[in-house]
């Protein structure tokens, strides 16, 4: 797990890069991750580079292999420059940074990324989650908690009652998330 950070010193952090990056220029194939469109729906928000404007999560292509994510700055469409993640030294995948990224700009935006609490059977409480977090968060999960089959949200885990409330303040301090309410 990363030293806990406030999302706005991950964004200023990884910005202060990206401002350092060298120019690039087109990428074919680039996809966003949009932050305008819903947190509650994660496949809904890849979407085209066409026209955008701003500083994105991506996925570019790669003649071999999965595509590469990487963190991009574009103007009307048009990449300006661009860090591809995992950032040099970094001990976690490349999505698992763009993801904590991704978190990062949407709670900047005042859009956070959501959980909702349910209750579950034979006592348990059930944490529904909408988006991807890091594999370091699910490694915890799967400790403390157990995974469970998901309706109407990306994954969920159950927790026994004495648990939920530090999982939640998790969810809330390190991944920025908030509750659905």
């Amino acid at each position: 797990m990363p030293p806990p950070e406030t999302f706005d010193r991950c964004l200023d952090r990884t910005n202060t890069l990206l401002d350092a990056a060298p120019a690039t220029f087109d990428i074919p194939g680039m996809l966003l991750l949009d932050p305008a469109k819903s947190v509650r729906y994660y496949p809904a928000r890849w979407v085209d580079k066409t026209k955008s404007t701003g500083r994105f999560i991506g996925r570019r292509p790669q003649a071999y292999g999965a595509d590469l994510w990487c963190y991009i700055d574009l103007e009307s469409g048009v990449p300006r420059k661009f860090l591809d993640l995992p950032l040099p030294k970094s001990r976690v995948r490349g999505c698992d940074e763009a993801w904590r990224i991704q978190a990062a700009i949407d709670a900047r935006r005042a859009e956070p990324q959501r959980f909702r609490v349910r209750r579950g059977p034979e006592g348990w409480v059930v944490l529904d989650l909408f988006s991807p977090v890091p594999m370091w968060a699910r490694r915890r999960w799967d400790a403390v908690g157990e995974p469970v089959p998901s309706t109407g949200c990306l994954f969920s885990y159950r927790f026994r009652p004495t648990e939920i409330e530090e999982e939640i303040r998790f969810a809330r301090d390190i991944l920025w998330l908030a509750e659905l309410t």
